[in-house]
C-alpha cells in the first residue's frame, strides 16, 4: 500500500478527480468571461454544439451562439443575474456549428471576485428528445381520440361506481342522447330496457359493463336488443366491455365499452331466415317434383354418372324415390339399370350441367314405368336442377282419346258400310226367300238358294256386328241378371270350349240386375270364352265369376276406357289360363279389324264387337294379362232401376195381313219395289214415292184413305222425321213406321226411340216388316 501512495495521491487529486467528473457528465457544462467569450466547455458541449476546443480558442461569442430572436431575453437575463438577482432555468433555442436549431433549458450562475463578475459558469440541457417523445404522445393521443371520436361503434368508458365518464358521437347516436344527458346517467339507468336474444329483459346486475367490473374478466360480443324512449324503434347491439385497472390494483376502476349496431344485420337475418322458410315451405309443399344433382365425369370430362344432392317430398311421390335412400348417392347406384335404358339421361342432364343450357322435354321412364314432364336447367357449372311432373295420367288419357278417335273414325266407317250392305242384304235376302217359296221342294235350285239366303244371312249377322262395334245399333233393354244368362249358356259354352277345358264359375248371390239387351249380352260372353278356348289349345281352365261394385269402388280410374258414372256396377271376369297377351298388343286388342290369328281364321271383330256393346250399354272392359300367366277380361255394366215395358208378343204372318192404304216413301228403286210387293201380297194398298216432295202430293190427293206412312229416314232433301211432321199437320190419324239402314246417332236414333215412335231396321225379312206394319197399325 505504501509503494502506490503516490499514484493514488496522484489519481484522486481534487483538480484531477473533478475534472474527470464534469468531462463525463451527460449534460454540457461551459466557463464564459466576463465579455461572454467561451473559455471552458466539456465533451457533451462539444458534442451537443459541434464546436471543438480549438474552435472555442479562436474567441466565440456565447451570446453569437444563441438564435437572435432569443437574444434580448438573454442580455436581460445576463443583467438581471450581474445584479444579483437569482434566476432559474430558462429554454433558448441556439444554432448548432452546422446550422441546425436546438431547443435548450439553459442554467447560468455568475462567477463573483471581490464583488464583480468575472465570469460565468452554467449547464445545457438538450430539450429535443423530450419534444419528440411530447409531439409523439400528443400525436399519439389526437389520433386514438379522432379514433374514440370518429368509430363506427359505440364506446363509452363506465367508472366502478357505474357513472359514465366519456362517451362518443355514435354512442350518442345509439342511445338518442346528447353527450350532457348521456354523462348525466349510469349504465344501467331505468330509462334504458336492455333484453336478451330470448326477449326476456336483462337485470342491472347482468350488463355486461357491470359483469366485467364485478369479475374482472372481459365480456365479448353480448348481444341484445336496446330500447330508449328516445328512439322509436329498438336497436339491436353487440356489446363488449373490458375492465380497466390502476397499477397495482387487483379490482378494476372502470370499463371500455364497446357497442356495435348490428340492427341492419338482423333485420338482413331475419329476412333471411323469412325467405329461406318461405322457399323451404315452397320446396316441400310444391306439387311439382324436384330434384338438385351433382355431374360425375371421367377423365376425359365426359359426364358418366351423378348425385343426388337434394329432393323434395314431391319427387319422392313423383318417382318412388325416398330421400333418405337417394341423397348422396350416385344415380347408377340407386337406379343401376338407368345405363340400359334407351334414354340417355346422364347423357342429356350432363349436356345441361356443363354447357348451361336449359331444356324441356316429354319422356316414358321403362324403370320407373311413368311418364314425365321434365325441366333441367344448371344453377352453375356441374350441377342441375331437375322439375318433374308425373303425365302418366294426361297420356294414359290423350292415349285413350286417340283410341277412341280412331274407333269413332272405323266406326263411322262400318256404319256407312253396313247402310248400304243393310238395303243390299234386304233385297238379296227377301228375294231369295220369295223364290224358295214359290219353288216346289223337289226344285234343285232350292239348295242353291238356301245357300245364298244363309250367306245373306251371316252378312247381316256381319254388318250387325258393324254397327255393334260402332256403338250405332238400337238394342232392345230389360232387367238382366247375369248370373242367370250365364247358367242358361254353360251347356252351350261346353260345346264350344270341349272337354279338354274346364269350366269354373263364380256367382255372387244376389246379384244386382243391370239394363240390357239379353242377345247383346249373350254375345259378348260367347266371344270371350271363345278367345279363351284358342287361348288355351293344350286345355287349361275358363273361369267366369261375378260380383256386385259398391259405390265406394266407384272413384274415377286411370283404366282404359273407363266410362262409367260414379254409381253401383256389377262385375264380370272372364279368366283363362292360357298363354296370355304380349305386352306389345294388348292396348290393340280392341282395335276392329286387328287380330294375331293367321289369314282366314278371323275377321279381327270379335273383340272390337265385345267393347262396342258393352260400351253401348253404359259399361266398360279393359284386359289384364302377362305372358305365360293367362287374359282375364274385366267387365263392368252399370246397375239400373228403370224397368221397360214389357215386350209385346209377335204376330204370326197371317195375322199380320191387312186391306189399310199406305203410303211407302223409300228412294232406293230395289228396296223401295220389295216393300211394295211384301205389302201388296199381304193385302195392302201401295203408294209408293221416291222423296217427300213426291209423298207430300200423293197424301194431297189421297189424305183421307191413308192410314200409316211407312219411310225411309234418310233421304235426298226432307228427310223422314221432317216428312212425318209435315204429313201429321194435314192428317192428325196418319200413323208412322220409320226404316233405315242408317246408325242411329246418324238418324237421329235416339229422338225416334225417346219419343216412343215405331221403328224397323234394315235388313229386315218380309214377315219382320208385315210384323211391324200391322203392329204401327194397331197402335192406340
Amino acid at each position: 500500500m505504501t509503494d502506490h501512495q503516490p499514484e493514488r495521491d496522484a489519481f484522486f487529486s481534487p483538480g484531477r478527480f473533478f475534472a474527470d467528473l464534469v468531462e463525463s457528465l451527460p449534460e454540457a457544462i461551459f466557463v464564459l468571461d466576463a465579455r461572454m467569450q467561451v473559455v471552458y466547455v466539456n465533451q457533451r458541449a462539444m458534442d451537443l454544439t459541434g464546436y471543438t476546443r480549438d474552435d472555442l480558442a479562436a474567441g466565440i461569442n456565447a451570446l453569437d451562439l444563441i438564435v437572435e430572436a432569443d437574444r434580448p431575453r438573454a442580455l436581460e437575463r445576463q443583467a438581471a443575474t450581474g445584479q444579483g438577482q437569482e434566476t432559474g432555468a430558462e429554454e433558448y433555442r441556439i444554432h448548432t456549428k452546422d446550422g441546425q436549431e436546438l431547443l435548450v433549458l439553459l442554467q447560468a450562475t455568475p462567477i463573483w471576485k471581490d464583488g464583480t463578475v468575472v465570469g460565468w459558469k452554467g449547464i445545457l440541457i438538450d430539450l429535443n428528445p423530450l419534444l419528440k417523445t411530447e409531439e409523439a404522445l400528443r400525436r399519439s393521443e389526437e389520433k386514438y381520440r379522432r379514433l374514440f371520436q370518429e368509430n363506427m361503434y359505440g364506446i363509452f368508458y363506465q367508472q366502478a361506481d357505474g357513472r359514465l365518464i366519456d362517451v362518443n358521437p355514435k354512442a350518442l347516436e345509439l342511445f338518442g342522447l346528447t353527450r350532457e344527458e348521456f354523462l348525466s346517467r349510469t349504465s344501467i339507468d331505468p330509462r334504458w330496457k336492455v333484453f336478451r336474444e330470448d326477449g326476456a329483459e336483462l337485470p342491472g346486475e347482468e350488463h355486461p359493463s357491470m359483469v366485467a367490473l364485478r369479475t374482472g374478466r372481459p365480456v365479448r360480443n353480448f348481444i341484445a336488443r336496446l330500447q330508449t324512449p328516445e328512439r322509436a324503434e329498438d336497436t339491436w347491439i353487440s356489446i363488449t366491455a373490458i375492465p380497466q385497472f390502476e397499477q397495482g390494483e387487483d379490482h378494476p376502476c372502470r370499463t371500455f365499452v364497446t357497442l356495435h349496431d348490428i340492427t341492419d344485420q338482423r333485420k338482413t337475418e331475419e329476412a333471411l331466415r323469412h325467405s329461406e322458410a318461405r322457399y323451404r315451405n315452397l320446396f316441400e309443399h310444391m306439387i311439382n317434383g324436384f330434384a338438385l344433382h351433382e355431374i360425375v365425369c371421367d377423365a376425359s370430362g365426359k359426364p358418366v354418372d351423378y348425385v343426388f344432392v337434394e329432393a323434395n317430398p314431391a319427387f319422392e311421390q313423383c318417382t318412388g324415390l325416398r330421400r333418405a335412400d337417394i341423397i348422396g348417392r350416385r344415380v347408377t347406384e340407386v337406379l343401376p339399370g338407368i345405363v340400359d335404358d334407351p334414354v340417355d339421361w346422364i347423357g342429356r342432364y350432363g349436356e345441361v350441367a356443363l354447357t348451361g343450357r336449359p331444356i324441356r322435354f316429354e319422356q316414358h321412364s321403362p324403370i320407373l314405368s311413368r311418364w314425365y314432364d321434365i325441366s333441367a336447367w344448371s344453377m352453375e357449372k356441374g350441377t342441375f336442377a331437375t322439375l318433374f311432373n308425373d303425365i302418366t295420367d294426361r297420356v294414359k288419357v290423350e292415349e285413350q282419346l286417340r283410341h277412341a278417335q280412331k274407333m269413332e273414325s272405323i266406326g263411322r266407317l262400318a256404319g256407312g258400310v253396313a247402310h248400304d250392305f243393310n238395303n243390299l242384304l234386304t233385297i238379296i235376302n227377301n228375294y231369295a226367300d220369295f223364290t224358295l217359296e214359290d219353288l216346289p221342294d223337289q226344285s234343285p235350285l232350292k239348295h242353291n238358294l238356301q245357300q245364298i239366303l244363309d250367306a245373306g244371312t251371316r252378312a247381316a249377322d256381319l254388318t250387325r256386328q258393324l254397327l255393334a262395334f260402332s256403338r250405332r245399333h238400337q238394342t232392345a233393354p230389360r232387367m238382366l241378371n247375369l248370373n242367370h244368362s250365364i247358367e242358361n249358356l254353360k251347356k252351350m259354352i261346353g260345346r264350344l270350349i270341349g272337354e279338354h277345358i274346364r269350366i269354373e264359375t263364380v256367382l255372387e248371390e244376389p246379384l244386382a240386375e243391370v239394363l240390357a239387351d239379353p242377345g247383346w249380352i249373350e254375345q259378348p260372353l260367347l266371344n270371350l270364352v271363345i278367345n279363351a278356348r284358342d287361348a288355351m289349345p293344350m286345355g287349361g281352365t275358363l273361369t267366369i265369376s261375378t260380383a256386385n261394385v259398391p259405390v265406394s269402388e266407384n272413384e274415377p280410374t286411370d283404366e282404359p276406357g273407363t266410362t262409367h258414372p260414379r254409381m253401383a256396377r256389377v262385375r264380370l271376369i272372364v279368366t283363362d289360363t292360357g298363354e296370355g297377351i304380349p305386352p306389345h298388343i294388348i292396348d290393340r286388342i280392341f282395335e276392329p279389324f286387328f287380330t294375331t290369328r293367321a289369314p282366314g281364321q278371323g275377321s279381327g271383330l270379335g273383340l272390337a264387337t265385345v267393347h262396342g256393346i258393352i260400351t253401348q250399354c253404359g259399361g266398360d272392359i279393359r284386359a289384364e294379362s302377362r305372358p305365360g300367366s293367362g287374359t282375364s277380361f274385366i267387365i263392368h255394366l252399370p246397375v239400373s232401376s228403370i224397368i221397360p215395358e214389357p215386350p209385346t208378343s209377335d204376330r204370326t204372318v197371317s195375322e199380320a195381313r191387312g186391306t189399310e192404304s199406305i203410303l211407302l216413301v223409300e228412294d232406293e228403286e230395289p228396296v223401295r219395289e220389295l216393300c211394295r210387293s211384301i205389302l201388296t201380297r199381304a193385302g195392302y194398298r201401295v203408294f209408293a214415292s221416291t222423296d217427300a216432295a213426291d209423298a207430300l202430293a200423293i197424301c194431297q190427293r189421297h189424305d183421307t184413305h191413308l192410314q200409316l206412312l211407312l219411310t225411309d229416314i234418310i233421304m235426298p232433301g226432307i228427310n223422314g222425321l221432317e216428312l212425318s211432321r209435315q204429313l201429321a199437320a194435314r192428317c192428325s190419324k196418319l200413323k208412322v213406321l220409320f226404316m233405315s239402314g242408317y246408325p242411329d246417332d246418324v238418324i237421329g236414333g235416339k229422338e225416334i226411340f225417346d219419343a216412343g215412335l215405331r221403328f224397323i231396321a234394315k235388313p229386315f225379312n218380309a214377315a219382320s216388316l208385315l210384323k211391324a206394319v200391322r203392329s204401327a197399325l194397331d197402335d192406340r
